[in-house]
């Protein structure tokens, strides 16, 4: 019973953060893409 209520809470949470996630993930990954280019410059 415990375990369901849990399981609930932390899918609620999750719904809630995965956008956040990948507003903030898109970013990284173009600074990410930017820095391999400057080494593959080198």
């Amino acid at each position: 019973m415990l375990d369901e209520e849990r399981k609930k809470r932390f899918n609620a949470i999750e719904e809630q953060v995965k956008p956040l996630l990948q507003v903030a993930f898109v970013p990284w990954i173009g600074v990410v893409y930017v820095k391999l280019l400057e080494k593959a410059d080198e």
